[in-house]
């Protein structure tokens, strides 16, 4: 216990008489020996070094606390206690230990002490605990020196000398009779507690001095010599320091008199230092041992990780070391690497021990943890790596591989950051890390670097480190050539930066045969495109500055343009790798590029790029001379039916269809058509027009009809095809003028009038034969009589194998078998439609004229099944029968014009006779069909079958009035 205060204002009073810091008054100077002796005074361990040396054991509150309670009232300014009152060689003080404050100077640190920052007026509770924190010496340990030394803690009225040579420091015991011999140069409170302090801690850091830990050292009882000497095996630093300072050792007299006095050989410096601690703040030895690296750690770091619950425990795992528990944390002491500790709560530790703790894949921590990047942000050096504590992120290894590089970028807040997961390998073995701003890879070729930021994005979207072309291995590479760019290399691969952007082309034969062509400088220039493979096969594509580069094993890189790439991806597998490279065919608007690749070509012109695969569409094709040929380039895909039997593909020209059944067939695209219209004023005009388009010279024979009824002409139209002879149009009573001319312009030979003399008149006959040497006129009593009487004019008996039977009561069906007619070499034969059977004179014709077959223009409401059936006896009939007038027409020129014939086409409006009487005749001598259409548009079976045959233009017979634009332009009617 504390002595009281006079007892104490003695013992001081007798410690500046005697010395200070060697003997110490013992308090049996002035009072009765106390009979309780010392217990647990250890010589060989007066105090443990992790309580000695523990400098954050108190802070300024706590020690000023303490203070307050050593002297609930200081007494200096009582009667006779003023301030400065003389005493003792000395004068009272102005203030006790508890109210003293002081201005104190800033010491640099050095190698003893860290800094010590001074200020202005400080207390001595924050002097105290300033110093024992910059120097390592627990304030615990101050506070009893302070006492032993000079009682200042308890003292309610000290002197100045009190305060001048508080700690004992540079008081040797040299003065008379061992008396005090202060040096003034350390005089004043805050030199004596930071010199005091500074040289306990002193002991340890730099010797030699004449006591040494670990090991058995002589010690005087007393100062005098006489008393003799004592072996004491000092265990730790702390109980050696304080044999330096105070280089005594109490006797069993003065242990066992307690506080009191022993005999003439007793010291009482080291005794009393045990019991002022031991009364003031328990035990001087931990309940655990705390040493070495870890007891360091611990006194630097006990204000969080508190007393020591457990001894410390060693481990011969990765490479060895020792671990201790303490209420706050636990402290790390590697064999190789710094002590560095955790608090039990922390995301760190716990991740920590998920990891295996010292014995797991992250082995000892080596180096404290160090706050970066903000509060809760840790970086801590483990055996295997830093790991790395990022707030609301999580808590993550950055490998050894990658530590230097990433320390190298700036850490925490450097140009990569923080991590944002665990690190990977590759299949390869490279390792690499994703970072808040970068990822670092590490591979054997190329070590560990930072992904250029440039390739970054392009190389994650490959797939990173799981990409096939692998991580980077070195630094990235600019050329100038073809705009300029950057190459990157990778483990597989090279990635490249260029104004059209970034792509990857993988190593090996690709890349090889990309380098063969010039690389980057060559003429595919720069990848602008990700690569992309197993597109059929073994192959790969990239798109390149100058086209797309198409690879396989078998056909080698050949370059081809997007537009063909795009057409030739969906069909790759069946088409395969091109052969070669584009070939030019045509020029001008007509230009394009043909292809080759294994089973199949692309065809690119101004339409686009288009595939046509082997087989019989493409033989088709080449047949017809390809893209120079009369179909032209490809416009559209060519499709074809999932079991194979069907085709189609459209062209310039139009559209190939080829079928099992039906072979290949081509229907012409009729805008594409060139059309010319043979019109004039009039139907008599119209006619003159026609003549002069089918016979731009002369003709032996004109054929004149009635313009303005059809029935006695109906059949005119397949003789002036026999004939070679233009059919042109005459009122009943009258020549037209336009008529007359085209007459004189053709210097016919011989003309014949068709007709009796109510379709053609005697005056109009007479006015002919002034035109011709030979005017003759064929007509029988009626329309179908006329007809016989035209067919035995134009076909001598036995001479027509085939005859066309028609209505002779509608104009339609029977104008376009005249022209059908004239193709085949076969006459009109017209007959009642509704009869229950053909006329006797048409019977008795058909077997003149020795005809075997029967081509019947009309279902059976135009010509009657009776018709038919009176007719078919010994001969095949074919009936062209469609569902109207237009559907007919063309019936007819599909079963008589073969497919693909190439001829010209004559298109007359179904609803008048006169255009389609004069063109008839024209086109059956051509061998051209004439196909009845509407005004306005062009049916769908009319369409189609003008392109079936169709050549190189569509006449169309009659003005805008008879047909619009809609009809010279081709348009198709809605269905």
């Amino acid at each position: 216990m504390a002595p009281k205060r006079p007892i104490a204002r003695l013992r001081a009073l007798l410690a500046l008489a005697v010395g200070v810091g060697l003997l110490a008054a013992p308090l049996a100077a002035v009072t009765p020996a106390q009979a309780a002796p010392v217990t647990g005074f250890n010589p060989g361990n007066i105090i443990a070094d992790s309580v000695f040396y523990d400098g954050n054991a108190m802070n300024a509150a706590q020690v000023q606390a303490f203070l307050n309670g050593k002297v609930p009232r200081c007494t200096i300014g009582d009667p006779g206690r003023a301030p400065g009152t003389p005493i003792y060689g000395s004068t009272v003080a102005k203030s006790c230990l508890r109210n003293f404050t002081m201005s104190t100077s800033s010491r640099a640190a050095n190698q003893i002490c860290a800094a010590y920052p001074g200020a202005v007026g400080e207390s001595a509770a924050q002097i105290i605990a300033k110093v024992g924190k910059a120097c390592g010496i627990s304030p615990k340990v101050l506070l009893v020196m302070l006492e032993k030394e000079q009682t200042l803690v308890s003292d309610d009225w000290p002197t100045v000398r009190q305060f001048n040579v508080a700690m004992g420091y540079a008081c040797p015991d040299s003065g008379p009779g061992n008396s005090a011999n202060c040096d003034s140069a350390y005089y004043g409170f805050f030199n004596q507690v930071y010199w005091g302090a500074w040289q306990l801690k002193k002991y340890r850091i730099s010797g030699p001095f004449n006591f040494v830990p670990g090991k058995t050292n002589t010690i005087q009882w007393n100062p005098n010599a006489g008393c003799g000497t004592s072996q004491v095996y000092i265990q730790n630093w702390a109980t050696a320091s304080l044999y330096i300072y105070t280089p005594y050792r109490p006797n069993q007299a003065a242990i066992n008199a307690g506080w009191g006095t022993g005999d003439s050989c007793s010291s009482y410096g080291n005794r009393n230092f045990y019991l002022f601690f031991t009364s003031w703040f328990g035990s001087t030895q931990l309940p655990y041992p705390v040493d070495g690296g870890i007891l360091s750690y611990w006194q630097a770091n006990n204000g969080w990780l508190g007393a020591p619950t457990a001894a410390p425990v060693s481990s011969t795992a990765n490479g060895g070391g020792r671990t201790q528990q303490f209420a706050g944390g636990i402290v790390y002491e590697p064999k190789s690497g710094q002590p560095s500790g955790m608090t039990r709560t922390s995301p760190l530790f716990i991740a920590y021990g998920n990891a295996g703790g010292p014995a797991g894949s992250w082995g000892w921590p080596i180096a404290p943890g160090v706050n970066q990047g903000g509060s809760g942000n840790t970086v801590m050096r483990f055996q295997s790596g830093s790991v790395v504590e990022a707030k609301g992120v999580g808590v993550f290894l950055v490998p050894e591989a990658l530590r230097v590089v990433w320390e190298q970028s700036g850490g925490f807040n450097g140009s990569v950051g923080y991590p944002l997961k665990n690190s990977g390998k590759s299949s390869s073995g490279a390792l690499g890390q994703d970072f808040k701003k970068g990822t670092i890879v590490s591979s054997s070729a190329g070590g560990a670097r930072v992904v250029d930021a440039r390739f970054l994005t392009a190389w994650r979207a490959l797939g990173g480190l799981s990409a096939a072309a692998g991580v980077p291995v070195g630094a990235p590479a600019t050329s100038t050539a073809n705009g300029g760019g950057t190459t990157y290399p990778l483990q597989a691969g090279t990635m490249y930066l260029s104004p059209g952007g970034s792509s990857t082309l993988v190593a090996g034969r690709y890349r090889n045969a990309y380098d063969a062509t010039g690389g980057v400088g060559g003429t595919f220039g720069w990848p602008i495109g990700p690569m992309q493979c197993q597109l059929a096969g073994d192959g790969c594509a990239t798109p390149f500055q100058f086209g797309v580069g198409l690879w396989s094993g078998a056909s080698g890189l050949v370059k081809v343009s997007p537009k063909a790439y795009t057409a030739w991806k969906p069909s790759a597998a069946k088409l395969g790798y091109p052969k070669a490279p584009a070939a030019a065919v045509g020029t001008g608007e007509s230009a394009g590029t043909v292809q080759r690749f294994a089973a199949g070509d692309i065809y690119e012109s101004k339409a686009g790029a288009f595939v046509l695969p082997d087989g019989k569409l493409r033989d088709g094709y080449l047949a017809a001379g390809g893209p120079t040929g009369a179909w032209g380039w490809p416009k559209g895909a060519a499709t074809c039916s999932a079991d194979g039997t069907k085709c189609s593909m459209a062209f310039a020209a139009g559209t190939a269809t080829w079928t099992a059944t039906g072979g290949l067939d081509f229907v012409r695209d009729l805008q594409s058509v060139p059309k010319q219209r043979i019109s004039g004023g009039d139907r008599f005009e119209t006619a003159v027009e026609a003549s002069k388009a089918g016979y731009p010279a002369t003709a032996g024979t004109v054929l004149i009809a009635n313009g303005l009824d059809y029935p006695d002409a109906l059949s005119a139209g397949a003789l002036g095809a026999k004939w070679k002879a233009p059919l042109l149009l005459a009122r009943p009573t009258s020549l037209p003028a336009s008529t007359r001319a085209e007459i004189v312009r053709l210097k016919p030979n011989r003309i014949v009038v068709v007709g009796g003399t109510g379709a053609v008149s005697d005056g109009v006959v007479t006015e002919l034969k002034k035109l011709a040497g030979r005017v003759d006129r064929v007509s029988g009593p009626d329309r179908y009589a006329t007809s016989v009487a035209i067919a035995q004019q134009g076909w001598p008996t036995g001479t027509a194998s085939q005859a066309f039977l028609a209505t002779g009561t509608g104009f339609a069906d029977a104008l376009a078998a005249g022209a059908a007619a004239g193709v085949v070499n076969a006459p009109v034969l017209l007959v009642p439609g509704n009869a229950s059977s053909a006329p006797a004179s048409v019977t008795a014709e058909l077997s003149r004229l020795g005809v075997t077959q029967v081509r019947i223009a009309g279902g059976t409401g135009a010509v009657s099944t009776g018709v038919q059936n009176s007719v078919a006896a010994g001969r095949s009939v074919v009936r062209y029968a469609g569902v109207d007038r237009y559907d007919t027409s063309a019936r007819i020129a599909n079963g008589i014009i073969a497919k693909g014939a190439g001829v010209d086409v004559y298109w007359a409006n179904g609803l008048g006779f006169a255009d389609a009487l004069a063109g008839g005749a024209v086109a059956g001598s051509r061998g051209a069909p004439l196909l009845l259409t509407t005004s306005s548009c062009v049916p769908g079976s009319v369409f189609d079958a003008t392109g079936r045959v169709v050549g190189n233009r569509i006449l169309l017979l009659g003005g805008a009035g008879v047909l619009d634009g809609g009809v010279l332009a081709g348009r198709r009617c809605q269905s």
